[in-house]
Formats: C-alpha cells, sequence, structure tokens
C-alpha cells in the first residue's frame, strides 16, 4: 500500500500521466499533442442523472455512488 501511494502521489490528478513526464523543465504544453475526447456511455448516463437529482434539489449528490449495469441484448 505504501509503493502504491508512492507511485500515485507521482502522478498528475487531472490527465493520469507521470508528473516528472509533464512538469516543465522536462515538457511544455507544445511538447504534448491533444486528441479527441471519448464519451464513456456509462459516465453520460450517470451525469444526465446527476443533473437530474441536481435539478430535484437532491442534497450532497457529490456522497452518492452510482453503479451502472449493462443490459442483456
Amino acid at each position: 500500500m505504501l509503493a502504491l501511494g508512492e507511485y500515485e502521489s507521482g502522478m498528475c490528478e487531472g490527465c493520469g500521466y507521470e508528473l516528472a513526464e509533464t512538469l516543465p523543465p522536462a515538457s511544455e504544453p507544445e511538447d504534448w499533442t491533444l486528441l479527441p475526447p471519448r464519451r464513456c456511455s456509462v459516465c453520460t448516463l450517470i451525469a444526465i442523472e446527476q443533473d437530474d437529482y441536481a435539478k430535484a434539489g437532491t442534497k450532497h449528490i457529490h456522497a452518492l455512488r452510482w453503479i451502472a449495469k449493462r443490459k442483456r441484448r
């Protein structure tokens, strides 16, 4: 667990890359190419539900844990 904590502390929370690779002087923004975003179907469904809950006045939405189950085809 300590090793995992040490590893994670060296990662950027935003992009997930190693900070040693992404922070100057190791690199600058022009050293990278940004690819188009991909949309996760489950995250989209969760975001829609969260919007509905927020509109309904549900408090502390950030404390809710969402679980998705794939429908049978």
